[in-house]
């Protein structure tokens, strides 16, 4: 017996209706929506798992009937959209803050699926296996005795199938009515035993104390907390009743119970196996972008620019990770959930990015080779899979960057060597090497011998007021490195150091090195006592 429920209505009454039903869903990213109606073939599905082993003497498994639908949708846009000014680029020698800009965007998806449909085949349930609970309370057990004439229907539907790949339906109903204080146990045996066999072979009843049973009922009726653990199942599973025959159920359902902890409740086992086989979906995308104007650095050295331009593609490619086929519930599930999706699901990922940074002026002083042409280019590329054994962040962590530059020859080369040169340097090791110069030249014996008619040195200035704040610049700057990471910090921190204007008027790079004259002028006045060494004057030969 087959029941219809009038509120679900098909959409369709033929393939043809079918594609009139997509066309305002996929118009217009599918041009052929003839080639969405399914075809009915004979497949072969030993590769598909849809028949167990040990009922495939009775399922024509190398030649199953199949309705396969191909999916191939492609969907192409392009927009305008605002270069934000918290946009960066950076590499590890270099990075720039873009000003507000333009950029236009250009992508295209594309998704080819099949779904292949595979009819007639056992129950798509956990092994093939169709089962009823109970709903007993805390004050009840499996042995709890029925008011007489308790009753209780059990219809079981399913096929008789043959090895000449035959068959036929079977449909089956039985009631049993209880006995005075027949424990409810013994009346489900005795309703199971009323069946004739293949039928009552099939079926099985297990009492069991599960917390899961218990779990499900609470899922089902949050309020009722009084539901006993000790449950009882009924069960129906295929049975062989020949050699030549098996019994598959497909249903059974308990109907017409006068039992409240046994109500009318049914399962069904889908005969059908949707498969998703060979899903692709594409993704590929480019960029560019317009601004008049970045900051930034390239190693300790400001920069400033008012011509940038910059470029990026990607392509992504999802499909399966090994089989060329996925149960629907499975494909279903991976997109859903994260961990399944690496286990089933392969996504290929590449991304090459290029940011041009020209109309160059240094922000400390400008630099001689600096020249109309100038350009730094910012390099950014990454490729690789994400599946069960690549994780997404790693892959992320693979991006390289590089920086190069375009212009003239002497441009280049200075750079290059500059960011050779400055790749291990930092600008605390510039601080500590001023304090060792200072301190170097305070301890010459030219800096030491006294000065003409007086008691003190060249020394005194030194020790007194550059060293002191050469000192000071050096706490500054080491142990402050995130906010003086560039020269124009370091200037600044210097300036405030020594209470001086223009501290570092001078700044050259050549041959890839970096200069940076500190000058620091003071004028000074001390008391000091007059000698008049003659001695010191007119030194004796």
């Amino acid at each position: 017996r087959v029941s219809f429920s009038p509120s679900l209505q098909p959409l369709f009454a033929s393939w043809p209706d079918f594609a009139s039903v997509l066309q305002p869903i996929f118009s217009p990213f599918i041009e052929d929506l003839v080639a969405l109606l399914p075809s009915t073939k004979l497949v072969d599905s030993t590769d598909y798992d849809v028949v167990p082993e040990y009922l495939s003497t009775v399922y024509p498994t190398t030649n199953m009937t199949a309705m396969q639908f191909n999916l191939h949708a492609q969907f192409e846009d392009s927009f305008v959209f605002n270069v934000l000014s918290n946009i960066a680029a950076t590499s590890k020698f270099a990075s720039m803050q873009i000003e507000e800009g333009m950029g236009i965007a250009n992508f295209s998806a594309s998704v080819n699926t099949g779904l292949t449909l595979f009819l007639d085949t056992p129950p798509n349930t956990p092994n093939n296996t169709l089962a009823l609970l109970s709903g007993l309370e805390s004050n009840q057990s499996t042995s709890t005795p029925l008011p007489e004439n308790a009753h209780v229907t059990l219809s079981v539907i399913g096929q008789m199938r043959f090895t000449n790949m035959t068959s036929r339906f079977v449909v089956t109903e039985r009631t049993a009515t209880a006995t005075a204080d027949e424990p409810f146990d013994n009346f489900m045996r005795r309703l199971v035993s009323l069946f004739p066999d293949p039928v009552q072979s099939c079926l099985f009843i297990t009492e069991h104390t599960s917390q899961i049973t218990l779990l499900l009922k609470k899922l089902l009726d949050p309020s009722d907390l009084t539901v006993s653990e000790t449950q009882l199942t009924l069960s129906a599973k295929p049975f062989q009743s020949s050699p030549t025959s098996w019994f598959v159920p497909s249903s059974i359902e308990i109907k017409d119970s006068s039992l409240s902890f046994m109500s009318n409740q049914t399962h069904t086992g889908d005969r059908w196996v949707p498969m998703v086989t060979t899903p692709k979906l594409s993704l590929d995308g480019s960029l560019a972008i317009r601004a008049l104007g970045a900051s930034g650095n390239v190693a300790v050295l400001d920069l400033a620019a008012n011509n940038i331009s910059g470029s990026a593609s990607v392509s992504i490619n999802v499909s399966l990770s090994s089989k060329s086929h996925l149960s629907l519930t499975s494909f279903l599930s991976s997109i859903r959930n994260t961990n399944l999706l690496r286990s089933n699901l392969q996504l290929v990922a590449e991304f090459n990015g290029q940011l041009t940074v020209g109309g160059l002026t240094a922000a400390v002083d400008t630099l001689e080779f600096l020249e109309e042409d100038s350009a730094l280019v910012l390099n950014a590329s990454m490729g690789g899979v994400v599946d069960a054994t690549h994780s997404l962040n790693a892959l992320i962590d693979s991006t390289q960057y590089d920086v190069s530059f375009n212009g003239g020859i002497d441009f280049i080369d200075q750079m290059t060597a500059f960011i050779d040169t400055m790749s291990n340097a930092t600008l605390c090791d510039i601080a500590n090497s001023l304090l060792s110069q200072v301190s170097t030249v305070a301890e010459d014996e030219s800096s030491t011998t006294r000065l003409p008619f007086v008691t003190s040195s060249f020394a005194t200035v030194l020790t007194e007021k550059l060293e002191p704040g050469a000192q000071k610049l050096v706490d500054s700057v080491c142990g402050n490195t995130t906010k003086t990471n560039t020269l124009r910090t370091f200037c600044e921190v210097a300036t405030n150091v020594f209470d001086l204007p223009n501290i570092c008027d001078l700044l050259t790079i050549e041959e890839g090195k970096l200069s940076v004259s500190v000058q620091v002028l003071h004028e000074l006045s001390f008391v000091d006592s007059f000698v008049f060494d003659t001695n010191a004057i007119f030194p004796t030969v």
